[in-house]
């Protein structure tokens, strides 16, 4: 039973791991923000019950993570410089109607 409890725990750590990752990849980030709403209680209370035994998925897990941050930070570069854009483009219109 506690081996089966455990088995459902790297799964379902796993696929979260994997969700948010296809998450940040489609650049869906309220889908993301959900699924860290989701991911964050889960990987405390895991740890904090079957610790060490977790090291079998802690590669995968660190490699989502990795490639998630990769992937926020790309975005948010993106972001940032759709902005500047815009905002330049904003000042231009505003400058033509004065």
């Amino acid at each position: 039973m506690v081996s089966e409890d455990f088995e459902l725990v790297k799964l379902k750590l796993l696929t979260l791991s994997q969700q948010r990752l296809q998450a940040a990849q489609t650049e869906n980030w309220p889908q993301l923000h959900d699924l860290d709403l989701l991911w964050q209680p889960l990987l405390t209370e895991s740890i904090h019950i079957h610790g060490q035994r977790l090291q079998s998925i802690l590669s995968k897990l660190n490699q989502d993570n990795e490639a998630l941050i990769s992937l926020v930070e790309s975005g948010q570069q993106e972001l940032s410089q759709t902005r500047k854009k815009d905002s330049k483009k904003l000042s231009q219109v505003k400058q033509y109607l004065k």
